[in-house]
């Protein structure tokens, strides 16, 4: 399987996904493989500004956003076809939560793909773009990627 990647540059190249427990994306594209995507009926699951910064937002993104995703799957009124995308700024500036945000994702009834949000940027003196790219690709995988699904061409 292969995943659209940008190296730093805006140069794009095409590699092959390697399942890392560290990296989300691929762990997402991993399970779309039980997908059928060739399939025209699927459904796509919105997610954006989660903004886990403290034990309290993740005990609600926990508790609220990731258990109404699990009910509203699992109560079976979708497509078997089916994963969620969060928007971007996943966590809120900093990643203190980030392991239990990361284990939310990976136990969720459908694939969960990650987008880069500017409040995904963790920063501290010093750290540079790059550091915080770095940072984030180190928890959820490349910032640019892509997939095809359904008959969307």
């Amino acid at each position: 399987m292969t995943l659209l990647d940008a190296n730093v540059g805006e140069e794009y190249i095409v590699k092959d996904i390697q399942t890392d427990d560290e990296e989300l994306n691929a762990e997402g594209i991993g399970r779309i493989a039980d997908i059928n995507v060739g399939a025209d009926d699927f459904t796509i699951f919105s997610l954006a500004d989660t903004h886990v910064k403290t034990a309290e937002h993740y005990s609600r993104f926990s508790g609220e956003t990731m258990a109404d995703l699990a009910s509203t799957v699992n109560a079976g009124n979708y497509s078997s076809n089916s994963f969620a995308v969060i928007l971007g700024d996943i966590m809120f500036d900093n990643y203190e939560q980030v392991e239990n945000v990361k284990a939310s994702l990976v136990d969720s009834p459908v694939p969960v793909f990650p987008c880069f949000g500017n409040h995904d940027c963790s920063s501290s003196v010093g750290e540079t773009e790059l550091d915080l790219i770095s940072k984030y690709q180190q928890h959820f995988g490349p910032v640019d990627y892509s997939f095809n699904i359904g008959l969307c061409e």
